[in-house]
């Protein structure tokens, strides 16, 4: 999920830990590590890596 799980309450985390999971969900430990967002600042370089490699 996307959400801070330690910033909720007790029971809305038992309320998520609880969630049936189908076949296709995995559990919050098979994800893997969390990943930050990149800067905003980064967003320049990668439109004109883009406009480069594919055109406008």
């Amino acid at each position: 999920t996307v959400l801070a799980m330690d910033k909720l309450s007790e029971a809305d985390r038992d309320a998520f830990a609880n969630l049936d999971r189908s076949v296709a969900t995995l559990a919050p430990a098979d994800l893997g590590p969390v990943l930050a967002e990149p800067d905003a600042s980064w967003m320049t370089r990668i439109e004109a890596e883009w406009k480069r490699r594919y055109g406008s």
